[in-house]
C-alpha cells in the first residue's frame, strides 16, 4: 500500500500518511503509526531471529498445542493472527470445531 504514495523514501511516506490528516490531529496519528510500525519491526525481528531462540506468540501456541499444555480452541482464542494460526494447526494435523 505505501508503494502506490509515489514517495521515494520510507520517512517521506510517513510524512505523506501523515499529512492526509488534518494539522490537529498530526501529532496523534503520527504516534499512533510509530506505534504500529514498532510492532511490525519487532515482530519480523522475532520471525527472523528464530535460531537465536526468539518466537512470534503464534509459533509458541503451535509449540503448546503439539506438547498438548492447551488445545487448538484456547490456542485460537489468544492469537491475534487468526487465519495464520488456523492454518498451521491443519497442517501440523489438528483441527477447530
Amino acid at each position: 500500500v505505501f508503494g502506490t504514495l509515489h514517495t521515494s523514501t520510507a520517512a517521506s511516506t510517513v510524512d505523506r500518511v501523515i499529512d492526509q490528516f488534518p494539522a490537529d490531529r498530526q501529532d496523534q496519528i503520527r504516534m499512533m503509526l510509530s506505534v504500529s510500525l514498532k510492532g511490525v519491526i519487532a515482530q519480523t525481528a522475532m520471525q527472523t531471529g528464530a535460531k537465536l531462540g526468539m518466537c512470534s506468540l503464534n509459533d509458541d501456541l503451535i509449540r503448546l498445542v503439539k506438547e498438548r499444555v492447551i488445545d487448538p480452541v484456547e490456542a485460537y482464542q489468544k492469537c491475534v493472527e487468526k487465519s495464520d494460526l488456523e492454518s498451521r494447526l491443519r497442517v501440523a494435523g489438528f483441527s477447530l470445531p
